[in-house]
């Protein structure tokens, strides 16, 4: 489910699903006179494209070369977008964030750029599986900020990696095995900062039908003042009983931090 948000005129995030694939994608748009719109719906259009070419390319040459192919595959979506940027200056500034599950067997590739997030549910335990490429994850991972300050902080909402950046760094894939009745949500930033992740790992614990856990998702991202467009896109994976989904409280699992210096390289190449 995607909603403009309660103060937003227009929404420029998007989302993809690709069930042949197995190719899953959530997009949050970036730029002025509505070339986020533009950016998040060429991403939404290409970005399977490359994926196919990938997989094709791939098939005998193992989980690695896949890997690599999925990173190759963002970064000429990137390209397709700065080719359009020349053809049309007044989108300059145009971008967006991408997070993406492709499921291969008992495999999942999490691919992403951008503060637009993985999770998993397993188990009862809702673990956030992306780290933000953004200018406080960078300042958190150098231990010059805390978490609670980064919540507050005037450069909060900056990002270091997007497709279409004019530096073409790459993005983060990510590969994990796949367990019987994992819930994944991918979702933009629409979500995350109006609703803790707690909130969200409890929803998806409690609702069974994944259509209606987005509902509620979107819902309480309003509730809580929807200042930004909100995304929301859940996927099962296997078997699993109602009743596993009504028992006892959610258990969030935080990421550990690390320190990363390509990408805040990035960022300042990105700005000089």
């Amino acid at each position: 489910m995607t909603d403009t948000g309660r103060v937003r005129d227009h929404n420029e995030d998007g989302f993809g699903i690709d069930r042949k694939l197995g190719l899953f994608l959530v997009v949050d748009g970036m730029g002025g006179h509505r070339a986020g719109d533009k950016a998040a719906e060429a991403v939404v259009e290409l970005f399977p494209r490359e994926v196919k070419d990938a997989l094709a390319q791939s098939e005998e040459a193992g989980q690695d070369a896949l890997v690599a192919g999925l990173a190759r595959a963002v970064k000429s979506v990137g390209r397709e977008i700065r080719a359009m940027i020349r053809k049309a200056p007044k989108l300059r500034g145009m971008g967006a964030t991408l997070v993406t599950c492709l499921i291969r067997g008992r495999t999942v590739f999490v691919v992403h750029m951008g503060d637009s997030r993985a999770y998993r549910l397993r188990e009862g335990t809702f673990e956030r599986l992306t780290e933000d490429h953004s200018l406080v994850s960078l300042l958190r991972g150098l231990n010059l900020i805390t978490s609670r300050q980064a919540r507050v902080h005037p450069a909060r909402n900056t990002i270091s990696r997007y497709v279409g950046m004019s530096w073409d760094f790459g993005p983060e894939v990510r590969t994990l095995k796949l367990q019987e009745a994992d819930r994944f949500l991918l979702c933009s930033d629409g979500l995350t900062n109006m609703v803790s992740e707690r909130a969200i790992g409890q929803i998806l614990l409690e609702e069974y039908d994944p259509k209606k856990a987005c509902w509620q998702l979107v819902d309480a991202a309003n509730a809580a003042g929807g200042k930004d467009n909100i995304t929301a896109l859940v996927v099962d994976w296997g078997k699993r009983s109602e009743a596993e989904h009504r028992k006892g409280k959610c258990r969030v699992k935080r990421p550990s931090r690390k320190k990363s210096p390509e990408s805040l390289s990035a960022f300042i190449e990105q700005r000089i």
